[in-house]
């Protein structure tokens, strides 16, 4: 059973028990995961649509062009995951599962945000320090067993991928790119389902309201 028919399972099962928002945002997520599945063999399509149904889970009530932070939202969704998380399915996923990928997307430059500033705002040498800096602090975060940071930096370098993609900055299948969109693609697609299953096991975590709720015809 693929992903999306066992976690839809779960969802009917479950999801009259669940505050309406948390539901429609999970049927929200659902249905992008099912989209993404059917498209496993184009890594870019995955990517997208996996974004797509990670963004419908964490997303809250604020809307976009106002004060609406993707990245100080991912921090404080993910906190909410690893607190609903005892028994660390994340951290021993991505430990277990994505040690090379995790690599991959960490040594990657051309997914890291400072880079393509520093030709503008900044020295090549202080991009390349923060770079080091970051790597690091990976490091000390995985050794830490501090799932929360690994994430965060991990999702900021994935964030840089969906900018270039989503704003059309990148061609469709180019060998250019491939490392990082194959990399961030498996790492998606596997904590994703994860996330979404720690968000039924824990519908009294207050998940945030929809941005854009059900409106009755």
């Amino acid at each position: 059973m693929n992903d999306f028919n066992r976690l839809k399972a779960k969802h009917r099962t479950k999801r009259d028990a669940f505050p309406q928002d948390l539901s429609i945002r999970l049927h929200r997520s659902l249905s992008w995961l099912s989209r993404a599945e059917q498209v496993q063999s184009d890594a870019d399509a995955s990517f997208i649509f996996h974004w797509i149904a990670f963004n419908a889970a964490y997303a809250g009530n604020a809307l976009e062009g106002e004060g609406y932070s993707e990245i100080s939202t991912f921090y404080q969704f993910f906190e909410k995951i690893i607190k609903n998380d005892p028994d660390r399915q994340i951290y021993n996923l991505i430990w277990d599962r994505f040690s090379q990928e995790i690599k991959g997307i960490l040594s990657n430059k051309y997914i890291f945000s400072s880079y393509w500033r520093h030709s503008v705002e900044e020295e090549e040498s202080a991009w390349e320090k923060s770079f080091q800096a970051s790597i690091k602090k990976s490091n000390h975060a995985l050794a830490a067993q501090d799932t929360c940071t690994i994430l965060s930096i991990l999702f900021s370098r994935i964030y840089v991928l969906r900018n270039q993609i989503f704003h059309g900055n990148a061609t469709w299948n180019s060998a250019v790119n491939r490392s990082q969109v194959n990399d961030c693609e498996k790492l998606l697609s596997a904590i994703l389902p994860c996330m979404l299953d720690i968000m039924m096991d824990a519908p009294d975590e207050i998940w945030g309201d929809l941005a854009y709720p059900v409106q009755p015809n």
